[in-house]
């Protein structure tokens, strides 16, 4: 039958609580990595990235992993230089 939904109604319910998976994959991620043996590589770019963040504009960061995990890294390695912190 056309135009029939056989959802419930309240399947999807808008006062669902948030959930902070991103804090807390960073904080799973973080006692994870070697700080001190740790290599970033065009470390310069930052700046001009929080340039970009202050303007409004809209920066990607691209990862040649397969991983779930990359952004938490991302973000870990980062947080202190671009001003992100996930506590």
């Amino acid at each position: 039958m056309t135009g029939t939904h056989f959802e419930r109604k309240d399947a999807h319910k808008d006062d669902t609580p948030f959930f902070p998976y991103q804090e807390i994959g960073i904080d799973f991620t973080r006692p994870l990595i070697d700080y001190e043996s740790t290599k970033i590589v065009g470390i310069e770019n930052l700046e001009r990235i929080k340039e970009q963040l202050a303007k409004g504009d809209n920066v990607v960061f691209l990862s040649n992993h397969q991983s779930e995990s990359d952004t938490h890294c991302i973000f870990s390695l980062f947080e202190d230089k671009l001003g992100y912190h996930y506590f």
